[in-house]
């Protein structure tokens, strides 16, 4: 069973009522944690093969746009085989709010599953329809993360 901060991914994406604990124990466990990255007002942690992304003082506003998550992998054979056939050298797992955030007392919080394979680079972000992208960042050296090494943090735009 996958977990963030130690409460079950399915039970943290669903944004129903039911899951409010959840998402005050990942808000709780997150603000003893350094981000991986930061942008937009979202700071990203990894845990538990997730990303978290973290608004402290969310609106509307911040969770319009849709986000984007560009997945690297270590070893390209692991790239799935629509990304290979399209070309391109990441796993797209773009997302809205909608589907993977809980707005909770002024606090956005989404988590992403990551694929099981090990990931050399992330880049995620927020653009809006016809008005382009909002923010960006990335997160190098997952794979290290994912092994219990510190990952390198790049803060975005």
């Amino acid at each position: 069973r996958r977990e963030v901060y130690g409460v079950p991914i399915v039970t943290v994406i669903d944004a129903r009522a039911e899951s409010e604990a959840a998402v005050r124990a990942i808000l709780a466990a997150a603000s003893a944690s350094e981000p991986l990255a930061s942008g937009g007002g979202f700071d990203i942690y990894a845990d538990g093969g997730a990303l978290t992304y973290i608004n402290e003082d969310c609106g509307e506003e911040d969770a319009r746009g849709r986000f984007f998550l560009s997945i690297f992998p270590a070893d390209q054979t692991d790239l799935p085989q629509t990304a290979r056939d399209a070309g391109r050298e990441h796993e797209s797992l773009n997302f809205d709010f909608a589907r993977y955030g809980a707005l909770l007392d002024g606090k956005c919080v989404i988590v992403r599953r990551l694929p099981d394979y090990s990931i050399s680079r992330v880049e995620t972000g927020q653009w809006l329809p016809g008005e382009g992208e909002l923010w960006s960042a990335a997160v190098e050296n997952l794979t290290q993360w994912r092994e219990g090494a510190e990952a390198q943090r790049v803060v975005g735009d």
